[in-house]
This record gives structure tokens, sequence and C-alpha cells, in this order.
């Protein structure tokens, strides 16, 4: 991955995003020289667990106020 900073941050939220699947199909997991592939893996699906965690929790809410509000 041979990009600036905004490019790298575009992929992490490409990843997080793609946790929920509603919004983005995951991303192919890039060839970065020096890390242990296995290593980028675990990382790769974290992010997508966190971002469906946080996606989740956010449509709680969301609904929550709508609810509240009626």
């Amino acid at each position: 991955m041979d990009g600036d900073l905004t490019d790298i941050l575009g992929y992490s939220v490409t990843v997080f995003l793609s946790g929920t699947k509603f919004f983005i199909d995951p991303p192919p997991l890039p060839k970065i020289e020096g890390r242990s592939r296995s290593w980028m893996k675990k990382a790769f699906i974290l992010e997508r667990v966190l971002g469906a965690l946080f996606s989740v929790l956010f449509f709680i809410a969301i609904s929550g106020t709508i609810v509240r509000a009626s």
C-alpha cells in the first residue's frame, strides 16, 4: 500500500464500514512488506467486527430516540 495518509484512512474507513455488509463490501487485504499476513488478517477482522458493533449500537440508539419521540 503505497499511499499517503488519506489513502490509508480511506481504506480503514472502508474496512470499518464493511463490517455490516449494508454499506460496502470488504476490500481485498493489501500486501504490506515487513508485516505478517496472519496479523494483518486479524487486524482486518477486528476492524470489521468493531465496525459492525458500532453500527448496530448506532441503529439501536437511533431507533430508541425515534420511538421515544412518538
